[in-house]
């Protein structure tokens, strides 16, 4: 078997031999999977149509040969929504009524096929999408996001897009607020 030129996906089963095997194999760039809920689709980023750096496609689980072109004008970082009917990913390129790294959110439907609606602007102000990896989730409830958005400036500074960012994640800060508050 011969690989093409860029990236592809695998998947990699846990248990057993532990042997990569091809999902999606071609000579352009492929990145940023997701598998719908229900565990039946996946959704990719791929290099695919020439002028755009990446564009969001969907195929069956395991596939069947059947793939659907969601966007034409770049996307990338896909995710599903918790119950499998709306996809959502980071736009790349300047739109009619969007800017890259915006988020869109397309309607879809997975019983007896795959179809998809028309590209919403999700408006989140402040929020840092787009740049090396995924830098957004949704809740598992799907009521709200989880995004980046920058530190505010000091007096005098500018932000910069390339500027440092960083997640604190406290564990366990139930239990030390129970240290330093005791309740009586």
């Amino acid at each position: 078997m011969e690989q093409g030129n860029g990236s592809d996906l695998f998947t990699l089963t846990l248990d057993g031999e532990r042997k990569p095997q091809p999902l999606v194999q071609s000579p352009s760039n492929k990145r940023y999977s997701a598998f719908s809920p229900d565990g039946r689709w996946f959704a990719y980023a791929s290099g695919e149509i020439s002028g755009v750096s990446l564009n969001i496609f969907v195929e069956p689980f395991p596939p069947t040969g059947a793939r659907y072109q969601v966007t034409s004008m770049g996307g990338r970082d896909p995710v599903w929504s918790p119950d499998g009917k709306e996809l959502f990913f980071n736009t790349q390129v300047q739109g009619p009524n969007s800017r890259p790294g915006d988020l869109v959110s397309v309607d879809v439907h997975t019983q007896s096929g795959f179809t998809f609606g028309q590209p919403k602007l999700i408006s989140i102000p402040g929020a840092i999408l787009g740049g090396n990896g995924r830098n957004y989730d949704i809740t598992p409830d799907g009521k709200q996001f989880v995004v980046v958005v920058p530190p505010p400036n000091a007096p005098g500074e500018t932000q910069t897009r390339h500027a440092q960012q960083q997640i604190n994640v406290v564990l366990n800060w139930f239990t030390e607020l129970q240290q330093r508050v005791p309740v009586k």
